[in-house]
């Protein structure tokens, strides 16, 4: 388990629920509420009483994927056998067919950090046994009507969707299931009457996006203040472009996690799967469909989702695989004998424990804190900060400055926010003295409507203007704010954003200046820890920027005819080479495994014109 923030989302979810905020949609309100209530409990730093949580959620998910798995196990131990001797004790399979779905790295994952996938990876089981429960008592009393079961299951499905829109996954599977059970009749869909307002209880947590936004929350994507803008939230509209994507990132997500599927498995647990399947289909077509259907639409919507951050949304997919192994040792108990069984699934589980434990140990990454406060603490004094790097500093941030108060007086914004017509409004009420700089611009870009907010959806005649528009925006508030305090980006920033200032470097980002003039910059060590046989995009990211940051400012003090300074800089910069060899790199998701074998390269490439040595920047 992590003992701070990890990348991406995990700094502003953690700020967000320290804080009541709202963080990103789909605004994920339960969690937060749950995030809030352990930071007020636990006598620990609150980011760390966040991840005990996830951890815990994660546990109590494995806890009742083993109460599924053994009432699953049940129904296959009595399809054709009518006697006592027939059957097997299903409790003890399904126990260690859930810890080993736990342990792999897909699950083992989501309870490292605090993330809205913990509290669905804990209800995607849960979920589950409600409904086979539901339809089991449904398909024996044929009564329509009010059910306890049907209550629970209805109002925890919605609540389930506040914990994730994966849940909706679950659909091909719990439909064909529902009408293969109790046909497809008048009876079957008056029954969705008696659960729809249930199901309508359960979603009742979403109104606290409009509760909290209606304050001005230090955590805010936006000012969620309409029924509109709250369906936009809850349905994720803002990330619909990186859903779908494509024949080729379907290739690509899939190949990343089929790649690593079978030592994800601990390889012998791909063959009792394959066992388990073979097993459902002979004993119970119905529930080899089921398992079929959960596993396929988990690997299509994820498999279409341009992210890099891909491994929980391939939870459901487990969560199926999960179910084929439980079914493949009930197999092997069949034709292997009880003693050689629970061998086989010790094994895997011990297996798959050794060969995911090292990617899921999360315990010594602080690269996302050390290089967001290291930012913080080298910017002037009451600096304003624009930068889009939002796993690495932007998120962080949150957490940084709005629950532990590191520099306060500085603001950081990520200018592509503004785009969003609902973060323009919640940014005039947070920032009024920086919106102040832009009135006639922000009123310009807000004219556009919501055809300024996906220029990829406009001709390009809209899209210029639109373009035109945000840039001018975006411009006012940095010229105006230049006026009266130090201006800084990252290096990524657009360069369209106060094109004609210079930008120079100065510690990890780049001051906005008006002239040309030598900036001083006292000498520095920076607080970083090595994530230690880590290898992925973000690590190497993380090690980049450091280095970058420092030839920019060795080439800026070279300019100056300051050489001596200049050789320090380079050689501080060798310090942060990770030392990776290229066959280290494991799959990864996306075009990441490129990127990492870029950052070798350019680090290869460096030490050839530099020479020098070293690791960690210490």
């Amino acid at each position: 388990m992590n003992l701070t923030f990890g990348f991406v989302d995990k700094g502003e979810m953690a700020a967000a629920a320290a804080t009541l905020g709202v963080p990103h949609p789909t605004g994920y309100p339960t969690i937060i509420l749950l995030g809030k209530l352990f930071t007020a409990i636990l006598p620990v730093r609150q980011v760390l009483g966040l991840n005990i949580l996830a951890a815990l959620l994660t546990a109590a998910g494995v806890a009742a994927l083993s109460l599924l798995f053994s009432h699953l196990l049940r129904v296959l131990n009595n399809v054709e056998e009518h006697t006592a001797e027939g059957r097997e004790p299903t409790n003890v399979y399904a126990g260690l067919a859930a810890l080993f779905t736990g342990f792999t790295a897909t699950w083992w994952g989501q309870g490292n950090g605090f993330e809205a996938y913990s509290l669905f990876a804990a209800l995607l089981p849960l979920v589950t046994l409600l409904f086979l429960r539901y339809v089991d008592q449904q398909a024996a009393s044929q009564r329509v009507g009010f059910s306890t079961g049907g209550a629970w299951f209805a109002g925890m499905l919605g609540l389930a969707f506040t914990a994730h829109l994966m849940m909706v996954l679950l659909a091909p599977a719990f439909l064909f299931w529902y009408f293969y059970r109790l046909g497809v009749n008048a009876r079957a869909f008056l029954r969705f009457l008696f659960l729809a307002p249930f199901f309508l209880l359960g979603l009742l947590p979403y109104f606290y996006l409009m509760l909290a936004s209606a304050g001005t929350p230090a955590v805010s994507m936006g000012a969620v203040n309409t029924l509109g803008r709250l369906v936009d939230y809850i349905t994720g509209a803002q990330f619909q472009g990186y859903m779908l994507s494509g024949w080729k990132v379907f290739v690509a997500q899939s190949g990343f996690f089929f790649g690593k599927l079978p030592s994800e498995l601990g390889y012998i647990g791909i063959v009792v799967a394959v066992v388990g399947v073979v097993f459902l289909f002979r004993r119970s077509w119905p529930l080899a469909v089921v398992a079929l259907l959960t596993i396929l639409a988990g690997v299509i919507y994820a498999g279409q989702f341009a992210i890099k951050e891909i491994e929980p949304f391939y939870l459901t997919a487990m969560f199926g695989i999960g179910f084929c192994t439980a079914a493949g040792m009930l197999a092997l108990r069949r034709t292997i004998g009880r003693t050689a069984t629970l061998a086989v699934a010790a094994a895997m589980a011990a297996a798959t424990c050794a060969m995911n434990f090292g990617w899921s140990n999360e315990r010594g990454n602080t690269l996302a804190e050390d290089y967001s406060r290291n930012v913080l603490q080298t910017l002037p004094r009451n600096a304003f900060l624009l930068s889009t790097r939002w796993d690495y500093l932007v998120s962080p941030s949150y957490y940084l400055q709005e629950v532990e108060s590191v520099r306060p007086d500085v603001t950081v914004l990520n200018p592509n926010l503004l785009r969003s017509a609902a973060y323009l409004e919640y940014f005039q009420k947070r920032r009024p003295e920086l919106a102040r700089l832009a009135v006639r611009e922000i009123q310009e870009y807000l004219r556009l409507g919501e055809r300024a907010e996906r220029v990829d959806k406009l001709s390009y005649q809209d899209a210029l203007q639109a373009q035109r528009a945000f840039y001018r925006m975006v411009n006012a508030i940095v010229e105006g704010a230049m006026r009266t305090r130090p201006v800084c980006v990252t290096l990524e920033v657009d360069t369209l954003i106060a094109p004609r200032r210079q930008r120079v470097p100065y510690y990890l980002a780049f001051v906005l200046r008006f002239d040309t003039s030598y900036l001083p910059q006292r000498s520095v060590r920076y607080n970083f820890r090595p994530w230690v046989g880590r290898v992925d995009a973000d690590v190497m990211n993380i090690h980049e920027m450091y280095t970058v940051s420092m030839l920019y400012r060795a080439n800026y003090e070279a300019l100056h005819g300051r050489r001596a300074v200049a050789d320090s800089y380079i050689s501080y910069a060798l310090t942060f080479d990770p030392n990776i060899r290229e066959s280290d790199v494991p799959p990864l998701p996306l075009t990441n495994r490129e990127g990492v074998l870029r950052v070798i390269r350019s680090y290869r490439q460096l030490r050839a014109n530099v020479g020098g040595g070293g690791n960690g920047g210490g």
